[in-house]
């Protein structure tokens, strides 16, 4: 039942944007409707480091093998100051099984103070440690299993040639702290797979930092890349990865990554990447390479993550069509049921890709019929800006997927996907549906379909049939008036709705404006999108960052 406010509220909305060009709908609640279930939210890492760490202050000499010997003989708790402008060999982190840490950090007094993002632009103020170089065996840094508590604050991770590369640094181990840190391939190398491989890990963290061209031919390629990781929090980082910035485990995963929580960073592909632009233009940016291009964010297997304040920038067809986030899953030899379970997306902006979000199960991921779905799934407050075709591809079945105050915005007019649907549905009826599926307060501009339910008619009697307590209130779109059940309010322009394009915020006058089922604004919560951006919301359980 609608509050009185929510009553009023709507009823206003109503009347103002009847003349606007819409048909006038007051938003009520189906009788069969039910809430969706929230998502849990992540467990934050159990330990951050403390500038005090008691120990003894170690001046690392400049040879190329005198960061390892400091390394080898100090004792947990110790600093290591390194010399900035100094490139060491590869390095192994001996084993410690204390609970304090042990600090690498950079002399220079250059390096931007915690809570600022370095760039290649502040490699001079680092010390670097390069790879062996070997074809495709090569790592800058190791952390094996049974060793935890390291810091490194303002390293650069590379490789000294072009020689293809299956990673930088791999972490087994427990409480890794990266912080300010340049890790990243080279330009004009044949490939790297991966910038930092998280596998079996617990308490992983890097702040601040900069991870880019990770790319290859014929194989997905990562910024970070997990398997079975416990806690780990990546905050206010540049992550560029060709076949996804970030994947979250894959059908190698032993045991799902838990706890995981991803706020305030920038996902991006660089346009060097691009061969064509919108329309099939050739771009001339373009440096020549066709990398494997997939996704920029993807879960396969995860449960409880938190995905707020981000930027994720960029994205093509390739190896794939083009979407930019990805839920994955599917049923395993074993047999396991790859999923997720239990994902906040919250006040991030996407832009500048075909498609916004697939969340689906399918037997093409672990090669068996069946699996599990995904389970309490959020999309809230979300600004999604030039994205030509399909808002999201729901595939077979998930429990509680919930949209709500999110704007979605097409490049314009003329780049429209020919046929393009807002949501694609499909159902593995009879027998299963979409529990609780939800979509409030949303607002989203053109497309030929609004709904489409796979092998069924797009009716009232379908959606009764399939999402029997379904939540659809309050949405908006505007410009091709598509099929959909109640719940969807068609404006027949932009202009009508008050909506700009460009920017997705609401204009003066527009009769989106408290009108949303809970009285507020329908769309994006600009004031909440900023506050998550700069880091000054406090809706999520998250450690802050570490001490400069």
């Amino acid at each position: 039942m609608l509050t009185r406010r929510e009553l009023l509220a709507t009823a206003a909305a109503a009347l103002a944007a009847t003349p606007a060009g819409r048909l006038a709908q007051v938003p009520r609640r189906r009788p069969t409707a039910r809430d969706p279930v929230s998502p849990t939210s992540p467990n934050p890492v159990s330990t951050k480091p403390s500038d005090n760490l008691g120990g003894s202050t170690i001046n690392v000499g400049s040879n190329p093998g005198d960061l390892q010997r400091a390394i080898n003989t100090s004792a947990q708790g110790d600093t290591l100051v390194v010399p900035a402008g100094v490139t060491y060999n590869p390095i192994t982190l001996p084993i410690r099984t204390g609970s304090g840490w042990t600090c690498i950090r950079t002399n220079s007094g250059k390096l931007p103070t915690a809570g600022t993002r370095v760039s290649a632009t502040n490699a001079n103020a680092m010390f670097k440690v390069e790879s062996g170089g070997e074809l495709n065996a090569a790592r800058a840094v190791t952390m094996p299993a049974g060793t935890q508590g390291w810091r490194f604050i303002g390293m650069e991770a590379t490789h000294p040639n072009d020689n293809f590369e299956y990673g930088l640094i791999d972490v087994l181990g427990a409480r890794l702290s990266l912080e300010r840190c340049y890790i990243h391939g080279t330009t004009t190398s044949a490939g790297l797979r991966r910038c930092v491989w998280l596998q079996g890990a617990s308490d992983f963290q890097i702040w601040d930092s900069w991870v880019s061209e990770a790319r290859e031919v014929g194989s997905d390629s990562q910024a970070i890349a997990s398997r079975n990781v416990t806690r780990w929090h990546v905050e206010n980082c540049e992550l560029q990865g060709a076949g996804e910035n970030i994947l979250v485990d894959d059908q190698g995963s032993p045991t799902p990554s838990l706890d995981v929580t991803l706020k305030r960073n920038h996902f991006f592909k660089p346009l060097t990447w691009f061969p064509l632009l919108i329309g099939g233009v050739s771009n001339p940016a373009f440096a020549g390479t066709v990398w494997t291009i997939k996704n920029i964010f993807e879960i396969k297997w995860a449960y409880r993550v938190l995905v707020e304040g981000n930027v994720f920038e960029n994205n093509w067809g390739g190896a794939q069509d083009g979407t930019a986030i990805l839920l994955n899953g599917g049923r395993c030899p074993g047999p396991k049921d790859i999923r997720t379970e239990d994902l906040m997306f919250r006040s991030n902006i996407v832009r500048n890709a075909p498609y916004f979000l697939s969340v689906g199960i399918s037997a093409a991921v672990g090669g068996l019929p069946g699996g599990l779905p995904h389970a309490r799934v959020a999309f809230l407050n979300n600004l999604v800006l030039q994205v030509p075709g399909r808002v999201a591809l729901l595939n077979h079945y998930s429990n509680d997927v919930w949209f709500e105050h999110n704007t979605i915005m097409p490049m314009d007019a003329v780049h429209i996907t020919s046929g393009a649907t807002s949501f694609y549905i499909a159902s593995d009826f009879p027998g299963t549906s979409w529990p609780r599926l939800t979509l409030k307060n949303n607002v989203w501009g053109r497309s030929k379909y609004a709904f489409m339910v796979e092998n069924f008619p797009t009716t009232s009697a379908t959606f009764d049939r399939l999402f029997p307590d379904r939540s659809f209130i309050q949405n908006v779109e505007f410009g091709l008036p598509g099929t959909a059940p109640a719940g969807l309010i068609y404006y027949v322009s932009a202009a009508a709705a008050g909506v700009d394009t460009v920017t997705g915020r609401l204009k003066t006058g527009s009769p989106l404006i408290n009108a949303a089922s809970d009285g507020t604004d329908i769309g994006v919560n600009f004031t909440q999108l900023h506050a998550a951006q700069t880091g000054t919301s406090t809706n999520a359980r998250a450690p802050t960052g570490p001490p400069s």
